[in-house]
This record gives structure tokens, sequence and C-alpha cells, in this order.
């Protein structure tokens, strides 16, 4: 059997190649409670934690790699942090 996509049982689609990437969108700070495993848990450090509010919140949105560990690990619950496909800003090459 030959190795190309028409063969694969599950193709890969990505954001990335069409001019749109999923990143963190927003932290519910009604159901934050501020305890920092969305921030320890993220490995690009998208989250910091506001001294001011003692809540949860996105610093750097466009380095998210759409991991959702921040999401995963949440004590509260899954919808405290809503990720979603946004518009790139700078034109994408697609290697292909």
């Amino acid at each position: 059997m030959k190795h190309s996509p028409k063969h694969c049982k599950q193709r890969r689609v990505s954001f990335i190649d069409r001019g749109r990437q999923m990143t963190i969108e927003n932290i519910d700070n009604d159901k934050c409670i501020g305890c920092g495993t969305c921030v320890a848990t993220c490995p690009a450090d998208v989250i910091r934690l506001d001294k001011i509010i003692k809540r949860a919140k996105i610093t750097y949105p466009e380095d998210c790699q759409n991991c959702h560990l921040c999401r995963l690990f949440c004590p509260v619950s899954n919808d405290v942090i809503t990720i979603s496909a946004r518009t790139c800003l700078e034109p994408m090459i697609s290697w292909g």
C-alpha cells in the first residue's frame, strides 16, 4: 500500500495553512479562582496572574501553541478558558 494522503484514515487539518490559527481568546474572571494552574501548565507563557485582580489574564495570545493544557488542568472547569480560531495578522507560507 502506498503512503499517500488518499490512503490515510484520518487527514490532519491545519488552520495555519489557511491563514487561521487556534489561540486562547478569553478567561472568564467570574469563574477563575486565581489558583495559577493554567499559568504553570502553559508551555508558551501565554497566561500570567494579574496581581491586582488576583486572576489569570492573557498576555501573549499570539504565542498560543493550541495544546489546551490550560483548559485540561483547570480545577474549576473547561469553560473558564475559551480557545477559538482567529485570522493571522501576517501572511503564512504554505509548504506543499
